[in-house]
């Protein structure tokens, strides 16, 4: 069995090369994998860290503009 890896910065590009990779005589196996920076469905890591902190109440709530303008600058 031989693999071919293909690495691109333009994730609007998979569905259409996973379609054409599939429709090629021989092939078994398409396997898809995203770094952070480009997973379509899925926040980055950085993110995905803010959201567990929100979720385990470890967040700061604002009553308006003016008091979230001075929570950022404190």
């Amino acid at each position: 069995m031989t693999t071919m890896k293909i690495t691109f910065d333009n994730p609007a590009l998979m569905p259409m090369l996973e379609t054409l990779v599939n429709n090629l005589n021989g092939v078994k196996k398409v396997t898809v994998s995203y770094n952070d920076v480009f997973a379509p469905d899925q926040p980055n890591t950085e993110t995905q860290r803010a959201i567990e902190e929100l979720r385990a109440g470890n967040g700061s709530r604002c009553k308006n503009v003016t008091e979230l303008f001075e929570q950022l600058n404190s």
